[in-house]
């Protein structure tokens, strides 16, 4: 299932996040640390305005930032963390306007796997040390 949070901003084009969505990443990272039995995916997605294979390594890479901050700023085991770009290949809405386009740019978080034994979640924190 999705995991619904604010918007996460980037730097236009690049795969940077800006500050202003740390309190949204720090708000997953809490979440995983109350819940060290779940694993997530990062789904980054983009609109349709551009070279699809920059467009696809764009999603790749922003996904990948999100995660690095997980991993190294918020200390979230790295195993329990997958990423994934889809480029422009799964929109929200068309791209017809500028704000269609505005919302196809997104990063979206789902839960992957819920272990039974959340010393398992844990067990995967420890070995990220």
């Amino acid at each position: 299932s999705k995991i619904e949070l604010d918007p996460i901003f980037f730097v236009q084009s690049k795969p940077i996040v800006l500050t202003s969505s740390y309190p949204t990443l720090n708000t997953l990272a809490a979440f995983l640390k109350e819940n060290q039995n779940i694993s997530i995916r990062i789904e980054g997605h983009t609109d349709n305005q551009g070279d699809e294979k920059q467009l696809q390594k764009l999603s790749e890479e922003r996904a990948i930032a999100i995660k690095e901050y997980l991993v190294y700023q918020m200390k979230i085991a790295p195993l329990r963390i997958e990423t994934i770009g889809y480029g422009s290949t799964k929109p929200a809405n068309d791209n017809s306007t500028d704000e269609l386009r505005k919302q196809n740019r997104r990063v979206e978080f789902e839960i992957i796997k819920i272990y039974k034994d959340p010393a398992l979640g844990q067990k995967n924190e420890k070995n990220k040390e």
